[in-house]
């Protein structure tokens, strides 16, 4: 006990302590009494950075993958003028403002494409049209109809006289490059009767890859089949097989299934292959118009920058938009398809035309007349009718084939031939004069029938004689032409056909 302070000594040490000033060690502050603020401030940091980053880096990435999209789309169209070259800026203010715009077509609730395939460089006859579509579109109901136009169908060409279809596109290659797909359309236009607004060509490293840049295609394979003869690219041969049912195919595989031609099991030639490709372009639609490709500018950029090394179109980018937009509504399990072909109640029948190295197989027109495809055509977005149907809507015509030469079986043959181009042949006999020069066609139509006598004129290589009232219908020129007919005919026909020395 101090006497002086009362505190014993044990307690006077304890004061002291209490009393002795107080130390801060900052840095045993800094490890006990900050980890918890400083994880809070690194969490609240790195979570803006995080979010800047997306305001910042986002944009960017779709402002350059819209850049690519915008610069591929540029050179689709292989003939557009310099004069008309647009910059990256007015491309856009166009594709803004596309629902301004009308598309050709539009102002009559149709609109018609042509859509071909060829095989492009390093493929034999690269030029040459492998795949012909005429595509055509409703508006208003969203109604789409496909006709497949088989490559072996003959057709006047201007400088080239009677040449396949899938010629033309080559042939303008050659002339001016560039030119092909107008040409082609152009001919195809004529040839259906209908307008068509647009054209796409591609080759099928344009195929395969678009499919591959979008991740395949999904297809229902109808039946099992095999190709023993499938063509590789050195010029051989490879046996292929598919098998019923759903599969997912990369761009070599769906391209092996859209152009196989020797498969078994009802899946050879060009019509079952017509019917394949359609299967395939519809599958390749919804994927391309899907949301996982519609949301990557990346992949839209990919798809079209193979467009631009592998596609020709006359269409703008922001047509394409356009046609998009329009194609994200269509149902594809509505779409009309058909195929023009020599089905027994098909447009088309087969026949051999002599050409420099031999017969070549060709596809022609019934009774050489157009009017049947291009009824075919016409009526392609109605669901209700089939190509039979259309085919059928015409009667064939009668017609008496009467020989007028001391050749025997000449009438039998002018039948048989016009029978297989599908005129309803009557009767077969001999003409009470057999002394005729040339062969001459007798019209009992008084005239009616214009379009079909100007055909059998030509394919018969034929004079004709026409009532005075028929003649002036028919609108014939003066050459080879007679009035009245001057022979009596069978009930009910509508041409007689008396054979001269001149038919082969």
């Amino acid at each position: 006990m101090d006497k002086t302070t009362g505190f014993s000594y044990y307690t006077r040490i304890e004061l002291m302590l209490l009393m002795k000033p107080l130390k801060v060690n900052l840095l045993e502050g800094a490890k006990m009494g900050r980890p918890e603020k400083v994880r809070r401030f690194s969490l609240w940091k790195w979570g803006l950075l995080a979010l800047a980053g997306l305001v910042i880096l986002v944009p960017v990435f779709f402002s350059v993958a819209s850049v690519r999209v915008l610069q591929a789309a540029a050179g689709l169209n292989p003939l557009k003028p310099a004069s008309e070259q647009v910059s990256i800026f007015e491309e856009v203010r166009r594709l803004v403002s596309n629902s301004d715009k009308t598309l050709k077509g539009e102002d009559r609730d149709r609109i018609n494409l042509l859509v071909t395939g060829i095989g492009g460089e390093g493929h034999d006859g690269p030029n040459l049209t492998d795949t012909m579509l005429f595509v055509s579109f409703q508006p208003s109901t969203g109604q789409v109809g496909i006709l497949s136009i088989p490559r072996d169908l003959w057709v006047q060409y201007p400088g080239y006289g009677l040449t396949r279809i899938n010629n033309i596109n080559a042939f303008a290659e050659a002339a001016n490059q560039g030119s092909g797909g107008v040409a082609t359309r152009d001919v195809v236009s004529s040839v259906l009767g209908q307008p068509i607004d647009y054209y796409v060509r591609l080759d099928f490293a344009a195929f395969k890859t678009m499919i591959d840049d979008v991740g395949g295609v999904t297809i229902n394979v109808d039946q099992d089949f095999v190709d023993y003869a499938y063509p590789t690219d050195n010029n051989l041969y490879q046996t292929v097989r598919f098998e019923k049912g759903w599969q997912t195919m990369n761009g070599d595989r769906a391209l092996i299934y859209a152009r196989s031609r020797h498969g078994d099991n009802g899946e050879g030639g060009d019509f079952a292959r017509s019917k394949r490709q359609q299967k395939v372009i519809a599958a390749l639609k919804d994927k391309l118009l899907s949301f996982d490709t519609l949301l990557n500018p990346s992949r839209i950029a990919s798809v079209l920058e193979t467009l631009r090394t592998h596609v020709a179109t006359d269409l703008e980018l922001w047509e394409v938009a356009k046609l998009a937009q329009y194609a994200r509504k269509i149902d594809t399990s509505k779409v009309i398809n058909h195929v023009l072909d020599d089905s027994p109640n098909g447009p088309l029948y087969a026949t051999t035309i002599a050409v420099s190295n031999g017969d070549a197989y060709a596809l022609l027109p019934r009774r050489d007349d157009w009017s049947d495809l291009q009824r075919i055509a016409r009526d392609l977005l109605d669901p209700t009718k089939q190509p039979a149907q259309m085919a059928a809507a015409r009667e064939p015509l009668k017609i008496e084939v009467l020989n007028g030469t001391d050749r025997v079986g000449l009438a039998q043959k002018t039948s048989d031939l016009l029978t297989k181009t599908g005129y309803n042949v009557v009767r077969v006999g001999n003409a009470p004069d057999r002394n005729v020069e040339r062969t001459i066609i007798y019209d009992q139509t008084n005239g009616t029938e214009p379009e079909a006598l100007s055909t059998l004129k030509n394919l018969l290589n034929a004079d004709v004689s026409e009532t005075l009232s028929g003649y002036i219908a028919t609108g014939l020129t003066p050459s080879n032409v007679t009035i009245a007919p001057a022979v009596e005919s069978a009930s009910g026909t509508d041409f007689t056909v008396v054979i001269g020395r001149n038919a082969s």
